[in-house]
């Protein structure tokens, strides 16, 4: 049995998707409530993998810093990202609880994954 994976919200992540997460049993923490507010993507990715969650995000400048990782070897855990534009709450939060539940750590580590939204 996968045990779920825990998230870390970006400062972008709106409460639906944390508080649908947390309704679902995953353990769930926002950047806000890190001290991250007002801090550079640079410090919430570092943070994040600090911790070894997955990074949810909507901001395409995550995606940026985890792709310029992995074209340099360097390791992290695992950004997901959702598009926010017209963003279906319902969806994307069945599409990390799917993520989080369904992929062990390995198979997570050092990749970007889309989450429908």
């Amino acid at each position: 049995m996968i045990v779920p994976i825990p998230v870390y919200t970006d400062i972008d992540v709106k409460g639906p998707v944390v508080d649908g997460l947390r309704l679902l049993g995953i353990d769930t923490l926002r950047a806000q409530d890190d001290s991250m507010d007002g801090q550079p993507d640079t410090i919430i990715f570092q943070r994040a993998n600090k911790l070894d969650p997955i990074l949810v995000t909507h901001d395409t400048d995550l995606l940026v810093i985890a792709a310029d990782c992995q074209s340099r070897g360097e390791a992290f855990f695992c950004v997901a990202f959702a598009h926010e534009f017209n963003i279906n709450y319902g969806r994307c939060i069945a599409g990390l609880h799917n993520l989080v539940t369904t992929h062990s750590a390995d198979e997570l580590r050092n990749t970007i994954r889309y989450v429908p939204s």
